[in-house]
């Protein structure tokens, strides 16, 4: 069997300001969808980008499952 999982991305400003959220794939489970979404949401904002990271912004996928992030 497939397990369940949702992949979201974030674009993340210099400062850690997450700026966007969105799904890469759902889950098909509404539940695990909306608490990966949540959790994302509540994290923000994450630490500050490295100095050496010259970009304006910096994005990144995450896949979560039902035990957490993968």
């Amino acid at each position: 069997s497939l397990e369940l999982e949702a992949v979201l991305a974030i674009k993340i400003k210099r400062n850690g300001d997450i700026v966007d959220i969105w799904f890469d794939k759902r889950s098909g489970n509404d539940y695990l969808d909306e608490s990966a979404y949540k959790a994302l949401v509540k994290s923000n904002p994450l630490p500050p980008l490295p100095s050496e990271y010259t970009g304006a912004y910096y994005k990144i996928g995450l896949i979560f499952g039902p035990k957490g992030l993968k």
